[in-house]
């Protein structure tokens, strides 16, 4: 089972490539599209790409429509400055690096990044450009030409010479310049300028003797204590660990590189860190400096195309090895971007693994010399070896290739993915590179044992003792890295490619995959889902471990693994051992149920190791294959509770999980599953194990928290026999003998409702089986309908709004304390007109509401939101002392009990009837309404493995009689009155049946309640004039009491079960009556009333306005 999600390489490890909202591929315009090869066709077409024809050639156009652009890869240039005011370098990337210090002489130097046309020439504008030019929609752009880049000065031109003589290249100086770059954290340098020695021998590199001793006056001075420039190149990668990037020379005569290009040779311990770069014309021939002994580090780099001058302008041929390698740099960047989780010495590797393999094509005429290039050409053509060549190297880059992972295995390789970080690669990984190298050690090996041994060179001239001193420390040098070259960490085998897994992110291996080196798995996450041929090892070595990665604006970060190690996938892996701290879980993204196939190595689970598994209710379980035999040492089986897409476990099914060819040995030491009602058991057999899954004695209700969960789970326990097994067609039954051994294929993967059978009861009895410990106890408040508890109790709250609007028209009519003195519609002698509140006339009246309701739940029953409103509009008559009237209205009343992932509308239809008197100082108000209600609820019922969505609609009715008696006081202008008033409400609800799709509707009968309020409080009214508005005051404090059914309750059952009881929220038993209001007589016409009406307690607020308006025409 695999619930870790992956992505596609197209995308993987890019944040903004990942952006949901965003289509997968860029257009070269930077708009979005869908179409991967239309994106790629736009960068083809655009006209700043095709300035430079070595994009095309290195496939750049498959990355950019990736998205990727070098952003964030910080790039250094070491060359002969940069005119920064060129167009090409505006957009706020660039940065000057100054350096300032004292040479080895004492002498003070001062030098900035800036092009200075008293010491510089254009070559480190050009070189720059080609790098990272903007994307400007002017004339080029470079190849990563979103990469922040870092400036350095040599203090000369492109003719600087290099020799091991010339003092202008002074060790401190280079030494101070990589440091400021390393600070800057710069990923690489590119390194383009120079011209070669004053010495002669110093330039003779074409044989492995002449390299030797063109480097030995270099080694002298080291050795007597003065290093030289050479000495601070190479310092600057092994201290800071940047990658530098060096053009080749430019002698096509010359079989080997020059001596700064061949460093590693000579230092072999910074060779994963060095790039050498040879040309490539663009009549795909090789030219200048051939690869040679450089061939494992040699790259080929186009050259010959526009970049930018010192003048502002551009140059139609920037060529050289000098452009060459300028072009690699832009295409490592690229690299970078794609894999910020890859150490710099990766991302070469997967550079040089993934290019297009070039030999020697005599058959294809070409120019003797180039027209942009200027020396001799070798024709070339792809070649399908994958070992690279002393005539260009590895090839030249494939960027598109590049993008779907590392070609080869150069020896060690260490996948460190931080959390969340997630990876395919999907090409074919080999080793036949690192394995071909080991003989060609051993032969340069012996020709410098055969040098050492002669005494004297090629040429006839004899060794002095430093020569023989400077020789011997060569070879022991180079002995030393042999011990050590492809190295695998976990066998101790060198010269082999290796896999690594750390961190705790997730790595997919989707290629064909034959490196002959192990593959450890140490932390997070590694699938199979193509195949590899070496034994997988997984334990939990890599907590602990830190893995570095890049942020995207290119800073560096470490974290530590917290997870061991998982392999899985669905693929083929040639052995497995699983350690202490390890896990096996087969799956994938795409089939999280899945078979992991192991070759004839065989399977091996240690002590502590863990197999975990999971299966469906289809029958399929996750499962490893192995054609040799599996030794079971100990280990445990863990069952997960839920798999992947809601996937459940059938009880009394015997899962096949692990089959052998050869022969099953041993025994897991135990299986340990989280689920809570069913527990796990294993089978050991000659050729396979079984896993079976049978229900325990934990009682459901065991689980629950509260009263209304203990219901539902009892009910549940009663209403199922909850022992599905499969029927002949793989389906989940409630009834039959089990089935004793399940599909032997894993199913497809599926939705859940083609997956599940369509009887709805199945599911859910399936479901509530799979619970785990940690889960079972959130199942039963979702399936408990609570809703319809909570909505009687707020139906019978909301009797208020009847009663009080026809107990307020009633105090207005006969001009009680507190009562609003809006006009109403009265009936006189030329119709209808405004007559005060108190008339005595027929008089119409109309009132509109607003009400917000928040309640708490009460530990068992969840709290819920409500919003209300609606109108009633009425008309009385006096009939002696008393008032007789009837009122009607609507009103629509919302509910929210988010808790329970659950709602309900309710449409409400009122009639009253209301009568009144006042006898002196004594006001008589009675009343009786009956209110309609049509009901729609809505439940969410959502629990691990289990999904419902559950609707019902009903009717309800609500009968209430209610009066008041209050006895006015008057102080001055201050009237007060207090009161009483008794309310009695009747709900009647009628039964309904819940329509589903999975089981979780309930059924129930019409039931009714009553409630009984009382309110002891005082009505305030007092007037007064503001500004010349003559406004009343008025108010209302109480308290309200209720008894009898203040506990609402539902009584449910589920299809075919026993009835169980669920209680609602509360209605309040206690609270604060509160109302505050305002008239204002805004003119001899109009008037307004405005009130806040509220209900405050413990558990409940309820917050409400009103508002009147009158005016006479």
């Amino acid at each position: 089972m695999r619930s870790t999600a992956a992505v596609l390489f197209v995308a993987a490890a890019s944040s903004e490539a990942l952006a949901q909202d965003k289509p997968p591929y860029v257009n070269a315009d930077g708009t979005g599209t869908n179409d991967l090869q239309a994106a790629m066709q736009s960068w083809r077409d655009d006209p700043e790409f095709q300035s430079n024809w070595g994009l095309k050639a290195m496939h750049a156009d498959g990355v950019y429509a990736l998205g990727f652009t070098g952003k964030g890869i910080r790039i250094g240039v070491f060359d002969s400055g940069i005119r920064s005011s060129h167009q090409e370098f505006g957009d706020g990337r660039l940065n000057l690096i100054d350096v300032k210090g004292f040479s080895t002489d004492g002498k003070q130097f001062a030098m900035s990044g800036e092009y200075n046309p008293e010491i510089n020439d254009d070559h480190g504008t050009a070189m720059t450009g080609l790098v990272v030019a903007s994307r400007n929609n002017k004339e080029m752009h470079g190849v990563a030409f979103d990469s922040p880049f870092y400036v350095a000065n040599t203090g000369g031109t492109d003719a600087l010479e290099q020799g091991s003589n010339n003092p202008a290249l002074d060790f401190n100086f280079f030494k101070s310049t990589f440091d400021a770059l390393g600070e800057k954290n710069v990923r690489m340098v590119n390194e383009s300028w120079g011209s070669g020695s004053a010495i002669p021998s110093e330039n003779r590199t074409g044989s492995i003797s002449d390299l030797v001793f063109a480097s030995r006056n270099f080694w002298k001075l080291r050795t007597g204590g003065a290093k030289t420039w050479l000495d601070a190149t190479v310092d600057g990668v092994r201290q800071h660990g940047f990658v530098q990037v060096v053009s080749n020379g430019n002698n096509s005569k010359s079989a080997n590189p020059d001596l700064f290009a061949s460093q590693p040779f000579l230092n072999p311990d910074v060779e994963t860190k060095w790039l050498a770069v040879t040309g490539y014309d663009e009549t795909g021939s090789q030219v200048y400096h051939k690869c040679g002994v450089a061939k494992w580090w040699c790259i080929m780099g186009p050259s010959g195309m526009t970049s930018t001058t010192t003048d502002g302008k551009y140059m139609d041929n920037a060529n050289g090895t000098s452009a060459s390698s300028p072009n690699i740099s832009g295409a490592l960047a690229l690299v970078m971007n794609r894999y910020p989780y890859m150490s710099n010495e990766e991302a070469v590797t997967t550079l040089l693994t993934t290019a297009q393999n070039k030999i020697a094509d005599p058959d294809r005429k070409v120019p003797e010399h180039g027209v942009k290039t200027y020396d001799i050409l070798t024709a070339v053509k792809n070649s399908n070896d994958r070992v690279p060549n002393e005539l260009g190297g590895w090839g030249l880059p494939d960027l598109q290739k590049a993008m779907a992972g590392p070609g080869q295995f150069f020896g060690h390789f260490a996948a460190g993915l931080p959390k969340g970080m997630s990876d395919t690669w999907a090409n074919d990984i080999s080793d036949e590179a690192i394995t071909a190298r080991k003989e060609d050690d051993v032969k340069e090996q012996a020709t410098l044992r055969r040098l050492l041994q002669k005494g004297q060179r090629e040429n006839g001239e004899t060794f002095t003792e430093d020569d023989k001193k400077h020789l011997k420390e060569l070879i022991d040098l180079r002995e030393k890295a042999m011990l050590t070259r492809g190295k695998d960490p976990a066998t101790g085998k060198t010269y082999v490619g290796s896999l690594e897994k750390l961190g705790d992110g997730h790595l997919v291996l989707a290629g064909k995959n034959t490196y002959g080196g192990s593959t450890w798995v140490r932390g997070g996450n590694l699938s199979v889902d193509g195949s590899i041929t070496s034994t997988v090892t997984v334990d939990g070595s890599g907590i602990g471990e830190e893995v570095e990665y890049y942020t995207p604006q290119g800073d560096k970060r470490t974290e530590q693994g917290t997870i061991g190690g998982t392999i899985g996938g669905t693929g083929t892996i040639g052995g497995l051992i699983a350690k202490a701290g390890g896990t096996v879980e087969p799956g994938s993204v795409a089939q999280p149920i899945g078979t992991l196939k192991v070759g004839n190595v065989g399977v091996r689970f240690e002590k502590g190791s863990t197999y975990a598994v999971a299966a469906n209710s289809l029958g399929a379980s996750d499962r490893i294959e192995t054609t040799g035999t599996a030794t079971l040492n100990g280990g445990t089986v863990e069952v997960h509770p839920q798999a992947e897409g809601g996937r459940l476990y059938l009880p009394e099914t015997r899962y096949q999980i692990l089959t052998a060819v050869r022969g099953v040995n041993g025994q897991f030491d135990k299986t340990t599953s989280d689920l809570a009602f069913l527990d796990p058991s294993l089978d050991h057999r000659t050729h396979d194990v079984g896993l079976t899954l049978t229900r325990n004695d934990v009682a459901l209700a065991s689980t629950a928290a509260t009263a209304n969960e203990t219901a539902v789970a009892v009910a549940l326990e009663n209403a199922f026999p909850l022992t599905p097994s499969l029927t002949s067609h793989g389906k989940s039954t409630l009834a039959g003998e089990p089935q004793t051994d399940a599909t032997p294929n894993p199913a497809p993967a599926v939705p859940v409702a083609e997956a599940l059978p369509a009887a709805p009861l199945d599911l859910l009895p399936l479901a509530i089986l799979n619970l785990s410990k940690g889960s079972a106890g959130y199942a039963w408040a979702p399936l408990s309908g609570e809703v319809h508890a909570t909505v009687k109790g707020a139906l019978t709250g909301e009797s208020s709004y009847a009663r009080d609007a026809v107990t307020e028209r009633l105090r207005a009519a006969f001009d009680g304390a507190g009562a609003s003195s809006v006009p109403v519609m009265a009936y006189g002698p030329d119709g209808v007109e405004p007559a005060s509140a108190a008339t005595d006339r027929f008089a119409v009246w109309g009132e509109a509401y607003g009400a917000w309701e928040t309640a708490d739940g009460d530990g068992n029953a969840a709290g819920y939101h409500r919003s209300a409103g609606g109108f009633l509009v009425g008309g009385d008559v006096s009939a002696g002392d008393w008032r007789l009237g009837l009122a009607g209205g609507y009103g629509h009343s919302s509910y929210e009990v988010d808790a329970r992932a659950a709602s309900a509308e309710a449409d409400n239809y009122t009639l009253a009837l209301y009568s009144g008197a006042r006898i002196e100082a004594l006001s008589l108000n009675f009343g009786a309404a009956h209110s309609w209600h049509s009901i729609d609820t809505r439940r969410g019922v959502v629990f691990p493995g289990f999904a419902d969505s559950v609707t019902a609609s009903y009717d309800a009715r609500t009968a209430q009689v209610f009066g008041e008696a209050g006895y006015e006081l008057s102080y001055g202008f201050a009237r007060f009155e207090p009161f009483a008033n008794l309310a009695h409400v009747h709900l009647k609800t009628d039964g309904y049946r819940e329509e589903d799709k999975n089981g979780a509707g309930l059924t129930s009968s019409s039931s009714s309640s009553d409630v009984t309020y009382t309110t002891l409080g005082l009505h305030h009214g007092s007037d007064f004039d503001l500004g010349g508005t003559a406004i009343k005051a008025r108010g209302t404090l109480g308290w309200r009491h209720a008894f009898g059914d203040v506990v609402p309750h539902a009584t449910h059952a589920f299809a075919g079960g026993q009835n169980f009881t669920i209680i609602g929220t509360p209605v309040a038993k206690d609270a604060a009556i509160v109302q505050a209001g305002l008239d204002f007589h805004l003119a001899a016409n109009a008037s307004l009333a405005v009130s806040y009406e509220g209900q405050i307690a413990s558990s409940v607020q309820e917050h409400g306005v009103t508002a009147k308006l009158g005016v006479r025409f």
